[in-house]
This record gives C-alpha cells, sequence and structure tokens, in this order.
C-alpha cells in the first residue's frame, strides 16, 4: 500500500483483461513472491514495476488468504508520486481516504487483500 502526504492510499484497478479480480481494485503494486526473494525484495520489486518509484516500506502484517490460496505480506510504503504506471496491468489508479475507502467498499469491487489490508491500517 502506497500511502501519500495527506493520508490517502493509491490504489489502482485492475485491467479488464486479468484472468483474476478484473476490473477490482487493488492496493498499488502486488504481486508474487519470485523464487529466492523475500517478500519484501518482492514488494520492493513490484513497486519498481507497476509505480516506477522506489520508497522505504514498513511490514505491516501476514496472513493466509482462503480466497486466493496464497500467504500475502502487507506493506506500507510513502509516495506522493509521480508513478509510471504499468498500463497494461492498470485500468485506472488514484488517491482514496480511508474513509471513502471504508464507505465504498460496497459500491466498489475491491480484492480480497485489500479488504484484508484494511483490517490491519
Amino acid at each position: 500500500m502506497i500511502q501519500n502526504d495527506a493520508g490517502e492510499f493509491f490504489l489502482q484497478q485492475r485491467k479488464s483483461t486479468k484472468k483474476t479480480y478484473p476490473l477490482y481494485w487493488s492496493g498499488a503494486a502486488a504481486g508474487h513472491v519470485a523464487s529466492g526473494e523475500t517478500y519484501e525484495q518482492a514488494a520492493l520489486r513490484e513497486l519498481a514495476e507497476e509505480l516506477g518509484v522506489s520508497v522505504k516500506l514498513q511490514n505491516i502484517g501476514k496472513q493466509y488468504s482462503k480466497d486466493d490460496k496464497e500467504f500475502v505480506s502487507f506493506f506500507i510504503g510513502k509516495s506522493n508520486g509521480p508513478f509510471k504506471l504499468e498500463e497494461d496491468a492498470i485500468e485506472k489508479a488514484e488517491f482514496f481516504s480511508l474513509e471513502r475507502l471504508k464507505n465504498q467498499t460496497t459500491e466498489i469491487k475491491v480484492t480480497s487483500c485489500l479488504q484484508a489490508a484494511l483490517l490491519l491500517i
């Protein structure tokens, strides 16, 4: 999760062509750990690939996702951008206040991982 100076979270809507969670909103720069990587190394790599940024990260928790059948580790980093979006993976992206996000989770589709991250914040 990327948070700006105003405390808003930068979220991305997944492309309609994605195999899983098409057009769902997710925390910016989510991905899978490659062989030999730590969770933090994978998170830093995904930030560079999907947003074009490098920031210091804080691990805020780890859990098993029953929906996705995988272990997930959550990180928060600070950045106001600018971001260089990975256009083949992202439909659109914007900052959401925590209040807006919690109020709109019934109106917008969010990934199970974003739902889990909200419980940690």
